[in-house]
């Protein structure tokens, strides 16, 4: 064994610093244990053999590295979050540790990483030529912390050897495997996320605001809305809600991951979240009861802003190092909250003009400089043009029947916003009379959305290839068993204009 080191000498494991700000500490305790004492003594092979590691030998010398969320809680911690991180030199596991709420902050989380690495490398008696990680974020940070042991740091989409042993990590531990691409981190309460109180308690007032505000009732989802702070990152935003399933917002840091995700969706919806590249935020609105008991009495505690009885917020972070979310991110969604249903009804009419020409509309609101635009198609504002009187039972018939349509599943969900923005404004402006009301508009466009998007998710076509059966089944089956109300109401409210007449 080597002589200990002095206080002020380079520490013995190669990071760099002095060993009183190292391995002191550790290796005090280990003078103090029989057990590690006895582990520090030990002869090489005997210490691996006791430490469950290969001989060095059979070491890969690049590693991969990563800190992912696990799934699960402590009973006596409700703020709890834990991760794993684990290093792996192929094909062993060569470290593991467990750690509750780590910071979501890249600096902090490339510390953390740096620790697993140097403590392998002790453990092993090996150091990798490079480690490879899977968040580009954390690169620079980590880089510089394992400079003075000449280990080179990659980015790698794909760590195939971290990710089969938290597979079976998850196994081992839930009796189930978790996909990964869905893991995420899922404190009790809102404390959980280790952000300032005065931030959580912003962003409470933000997302009852959005709920008053309504802006699903206006832009349909996957219409993307892109926000930015000044000096900030553009996120894709999306208000759910139109569907009439779950409400909220989702901010893609990545604009392409909107992509990604629709053409995954036409071969296996399953994997829809499997290919996202950025972090993905989303913020949902949720009724008391669904909320852990813990969230509900902090929420009820700090005495926090609720919009209604179905509009607790909750928030889901996909992709991002540990599980948590960054500071900077959090105040971007707080951002988008207040930001985004203020340029809606600030531009409600020019998403139902047929007359819009612009390409882009872009808007900075006064309040806060947030800057929001949409990007909009010029055949989304063409004109609907005359509905057909009737539909024959034969196939789809009328001006703007395309029954080759109906073959062309993957392009069906393309077309959905399109067609719900051309059909409310097609209502707006009658071909005689007045302009019907807001109510009226809304009314009919929410029911029409019901029937589009059926037609896109479910039978794969777009409305242009609907037929006669198509709209009976929606009118007679599908209404009334999942909205849980009849087709004469359906009708009674607006429904009627789905079939545009035609002798139901």
């Amino acid at each position: 064994m080597d002589k200990t080191p002095g206080r002020n000498d380079p520490c013995h494991c190669g990071s760099g610093l002095k060993y009183k700000k190292c391995h002191a500490d550790s290796n005090r305790e280990a003078a103090g244990s029989p057990q590690l004492r006895l582990l520090s003594n030990a002869p090489e092979p005997a210490r691996r053999r006791m430490l469950n590691l290969p001989p060095a030998a059979q070491l890969n010398r690049a590693w991969e590295v990563d800190i992912a969320p696990v799934p699960g809680r402590f009973a006596n911690d409700p703020a709890a979050r834990p991760a794993a991180i684990l290093v792996e030199a192929a094909p062993f596991v060569i470290s593991v540790e467990m750690v509750n709420r780590p910071s979501a902050e890249p600096g902090a989380l490339a510390e953390l990483l740096a620790a697993e690495i140097r403590k392998a490398v002790e453990n092993t008696g090996v150091a990798p030529t490079h480690v490879s990680i899977r968040h580009a974020v954390l690169a620079e940070s980590l880089r510089a912390l394992l400079m003075a042991q000449n280990i080179a740091v990659h980015v790698a989409e794909q760590l195939p050897g971290v990710d089969e042993a938290l597979r079976s990590l998850l196994g081992h531990i839930y009796g189930g495997i978790a996909p990964l691409h869905l893991l995420h981190s899922k404190p009790e309460t809102w404390a959980g996320w280790d952000l300032p109180a005065a931030r959580v308690e912003q962003l409470f007032k933000a997302a009852a605001n959005f709920f008053r505000a309504v802006p699903w009732e206006t832009v349909f989802d996957e219409t993307p809305i892109y926000v930015k702070r000044p000096r900030g990152h553009e996120w894709t935003t999306i208000i759910m809600g139109a569907a009439g399933q779950q409400i909220g917002l989702a901010l893609y840091e990545d604009a392409e991951d909107l992509e990604r995700m629709h053409s995954r969706v036409e071969t296996d919806p399953t994997q829809a979240m499997s290919g996202i590249q950025g972090v993905t935020i989303s913020l949902l609105f949720n009724t008391r009861a669904e909320l852990p008991k813990p969230m509900r009495a902090e929420i009820q505690r700090e005495g926090w802003d609720i919009a209604g009885a179905n509009a607790y917020p909750t928030l889901l972070v996909l992709n991002s190092p540990g599980g948590g979310i960054r500071e900077q991110h959090f105040d971007d969604l707080i951002a988008a909250l207040e930001s985004v249903p203020r340029f809606i009804q600030l531009h409600e009419t020019t998403f139902d003009d047929m007359a819009h020409t612009v390409p882009d509309l872009s808007w900075v609101d006064p309040e806060n400089h947030v800057t929001c635009r949409m990007e909009f198609e010029d055949e989304m504002f063409a004109p609907l043009g005359a509905l057909p009187a009737v539909l024959e039972p034969a196939g789809p018939i009328g001006p703007g029947a395309t029954p080759l349509a109906a073959l062309a599943e993957a392009e069906a969900a393309k077309g959905v916003n399109r067609t719900l923005m051309r059909y409310r404004a097609w209502l707006r402006k009658p071909a005689s009379g007045s302009p019907p009301s807001v109510a009226f508009v809304r009314t009919y466009a929410n029911h029409a959305r019901m029937f589009v998007e059926r037609c896109a998710y479910s039978s794969l076509k777009p409305v242009t290839a609907v037929t006669e059966y198509d709209v009976r089944e929606f009118l007679y089956d599908w209404y009334p068993r999942i909205v849980r109300d009849t087709w004469r109401s359906l009708l009674g409210r607006g429904g009627a204009g789905l079939a545009a007449g035609a002798d139901v």
